[in-house]
């Protein structure tokens, strides 16, 4: 959470929100980068769930879900920080569809590009997209 506290959203670009992020990550080892991948996939893949997608469907005028916007909707939820995540995964209702941060999906991969150089070939512990969180949508 200590990095995702350091999202900037008084910046009018998503790239210069994530900036603090991305170099506050950065310094960090790389272990701890992919660590900080690892930990945001599971925020994501916990927030995969029926009732999350439910809500977010509740709010569609077409009673859609879509996949994609399904999974910048939950990366919203999660750069918004740890007491909203929290108040979100317990209160499923409360998930606000209006708001979007796909580029958080980025922030990894740019501190480690930043960091090393490299593009990062990692694949996380969890898999994020969405409906993978089988047992939660059964």
């Amino acid at each position: 959470w200590r990095i995702i506290n350091k999202i900037d959203w008084s910046q009018k670009t998503t790239e210069t929100q994530l900036q603090p992020a991305v170099q506050a990550l950065a310094q960090m080892p790389v272990t701890s980068i992919y660590l900080f991948a690892d930990k945001l996939s599971e925020k994501l893949y916990q927030l995969d769930t029926r009732a999350h997608g439910d809500a977010y469907v509740v709010n569609e005028d077409d009673d859609y879900l879509s996949v994609d916007d399904f999974l910048y909707v939950r990366c919203a939820i999660v750069a918004e920080g740890q007491q909203y995540y929290e108040n979100i995964l317990q209160h499923p209702a409360e998930l606000n569809n209006e708001i979007s941060f796909e580029p958080l999906l980025h922030l990894a991969d740019d501190a480690y590009k930043l960091k090393t150089g490299k593009e990062m070939n990692y694949i996380p512990a969890y898999n994020y997209e969405t409906y993978s969180n089988k047992d939660a949508w059964q």
